[in-house]
């Protein structure tokens, strides 16, 4: 029975892997691999097995208990890969309680099917618990199996399973540098446990060249110094609002979709950006992840050179940390953070206080009530952003103000997200009825968007102090991988590795009024003529950058962007003489010695406390 239930589970393993890859394509991998990727799929199913079963020494309760432990997660699996496009990562599953947080945006026939199939696997494990009897084998039979299992899984999980060559040395269906598609070719099994042995930030093994030229620059004293109340400067600064518009994104501008006879729900943003600092930034997640974002743009830290080691940027966030916020808050800023949703979710409530924000709102300084598609309505959000800011210009009206909101309205699943609506576009693409429903749902909650942005702008542009406005996305409105397919298309000439950020290319403007527009022009936009899209990291330093505020790192992270314009986890896309980035790069630490140090005096800023 052992073996069969050994079998079973690794059958429903190997049939629940989602997406591009088919139960053909994980045949020819196998293949390929000359057996390799069954066998370290198969071996800690054996092991966990036979030790559960020599502990406890009933076979039946073992085959269940066992097949479940590794069954459930590789559904999780495919739940996150089918609906965010990244694969479960061991840290991911510490994120529960953020989960519970948008759990009721979820369809809740999802959770019955959910409950049924746990349902049914009880009842079958309770039957053949009773049905099924052995022989126990003898006590010292089972200690010295026991021992003997769990020791060779250690050695394994070391020396095996914890082996980066390894794990990189096999073959890959997709492009080999995305960490899904080496996810699903490798097996969760197996990519899950590499992945639970290196759950840590890695210190680059090129840090030493570089530390004390970083801490010339920082001391740990600097990292680590409590947050003081900021004081006035005799220099002019704008005010600047910092708006994170959950999912928005240019979908609506794809050549498969247009808005004949239909409102555009891009409308009034494609006329704002016209007078603005405007491109795209390259993200760390598609369709959600929405604090990596948040923490490469405050902190000016690429997440993806270090985000297998965390299950997000703010667990890192927990003391007084560097970045744009704390600048501006040393040249005289009152910061302050807003977001219609729970506190704790993220950790927001301590991590933007970290960050140095003076306060926090969150979900109980809002109507909640006041509701559109299950979330805390863009007007409203909109509404509190400019209560807060008339309140600050009366009672601090000498203070340069930075405000950093995220709206929520739009956020997903979108299947039924409006209730029953037309559809409010039209297409040549060719996608199922549940598709376009969905994203008729997401247009429509993008006219709201879209209206509340204009509001917006139209109140600061009639204002006499000077406002910045910086607006961008998160990440993709979260799709199933047909949507994006068929409407991010990937270019003929596109590229090399292009295709490693097409999903993960949002919309940002940086806008100012009249009175700030001094600002605007003083900045060169000859860079933005050459390149338009950058990594995330770079854009609280462009901010900065046209604030003409100094910072000794994020003046270095400028003077990357012109020649770094897109940074990966392990490669770069360069800039290009033609107008947009080259075929991407192998980062090599010998040859690209300034990313190297980027790297580490960004691993500096995060660990630098225990130096």
């Amino acid at each position: 029975m052992s073996l069969i239930s050994l079998l079973l589970t690794w059958v429903i393993l190997f049939l629940v892997q989602p997406n591009h890859l088919t139960q053909t394509d994980i045949s020819a991998l196998i293949w390929e691999s000359t057996g390799l990727i069954f066998l370290y799929n198969w071996l800690p199913i054996a092991l966990i097995m036979r030790a559960t079963f020599f502990a406890t020494g009933r076979l039946a309760l073992t085959c269940g208990l066992v097949g479940l432990l590794f069954i459930i997660p590789a559904f999780a699996n495919r739940f996150m890969i089918e609906m965010r496009h990244a694969a479960l990562r061991p840290l991911d599953l510490l994120l529960w309680r953020e989960f519970s947080g948008i759990a009721h945006s979820i369809r809740p026939a999802m959770y019955i099917g959910i409950a049924l199939g746990l349902l049914g696997c009880i009842l079958v494990l309770i039957l053949a618990t009773k049905l099924v009897k052995n022989i126990k084998p003898a006590t010292p039979l089972r200690i010295g199996g026991s021992i003997a299992c769990i020791g060779i899984l250690a050695l394994l999980l070391i020396f095996v399973y914890g082996d980066t060559r390894r794990y990189n040395s096999l073959p890959v269906s997709g492009n080999e540098f995305n960490f899904t598609h080496q996810y699903q070719s490798g097996g969760f099994v197996f990519s899950f446990l590499h992945n639970l042995h290196h759950s840590q930030v890695v210190r680059p093994y090129y840090f030493h060249l570089f530390e004390s030229q970083i801490k010339l620059n920082e001391t740990p004293e600097d990292l680590s110094q409590s947050l003081q109340p900021s004081q006035p400067t005799n220099d002019i600064h704008p005010h600047v609002v910092m708006i994170l518009s959950e999912a928005f994104s240019d979908l609506g501008m794809s050549a498969a979709i247009n808005f004949d006879g239909f409102p555009n729900p891009m409308y009034n943003f494609q006329a704002i950006k016209e007078e603005s600092i405007h491109g795209h930034i390259v993200v760390p997640h598609i369709g959600g992840g929405t604090a990596d974002t948040e923490f490469d743009i405050l902190t000016g830290i690429n997440i993806r050179r270090f985000w297998r080691g965390m299950t997000y940027g703010f667990t890192m966030v927990d003391r007084s940390f560097p970045g744009i916020v704390n600048t501006l808050n040393n040249v005289g800023y009152r910061s302050m953070a807003m977001h219609p949703g729970a506190g704790w979710f993220y950790n927001r409530e301590n991590v933007y206080l970290y960050l140095g924000f003076e306060a926090f709102l969150c979900d109980s300084t809002f109507d909640i009530l006041d509701q559109r598609g299950g979330y805390i309505s863009e007007r409203h959000t909109i509404d509190r952003i400019l209560e807060e800011f008339r309140g600050h210009l009366d009672t601090q009206f000498d203070t340069p103000l930075f405000l950093k909101a995220i709206t929520i309205q739009n956020h997903g699943p979108y299947y039924g997200k409006y209730g029953d609506i037309d559809i409010n576009f039209n297409t040549d693409a060719n996608l199922m009825p549940s598709e376009i429903s969905a994203l008729a749902q997401y247009f429509y909650g993008m006219m709201d968007v879209d209206k509340e942005l204009r509001r917006l702008v139209e109140y600061f542009r009639a204002e006499d102090d000077p406002v910045i406005l910086v607006y961008y996305g998160d990440h993709l409105p979260s799709f199933p991988l047909a949507i994006y397919e068929a409407l991010i298309p990937l270019e003929a000439d596109a590229v090399y590795g292009k295709d490693l950020i097409r999903y993960n290319r949002l919309p940002f403007f940086i806008w100012a009024n009249d009175a700030a527009r001094p600002w605007l022009e003083s900045f060169s936009e000859e860079y933005f003529a050459q390149v338009s899209t950058i990594s995330a990291h770079y854009l609280g330093g462009l901010l900065l950058e046209i604030l003409g505020i100094s910072d000794p790192f994020f003046d270095f992270v400028n003077s990357l962007r012109p020649e770094y314009p897109v940074v990966l986890e392990r490669t770069f896309f360069p800039n290009a003489a033609s107008g947009s980035f080259g075929d991407m790069v192998i980062f090599n630490h010998n040859v690209h010695q300034n990313l190297a140090l980027y790297s580490s005096w960004a691993y500096f800023r995060l660990l630098g406390h225990i130096y």
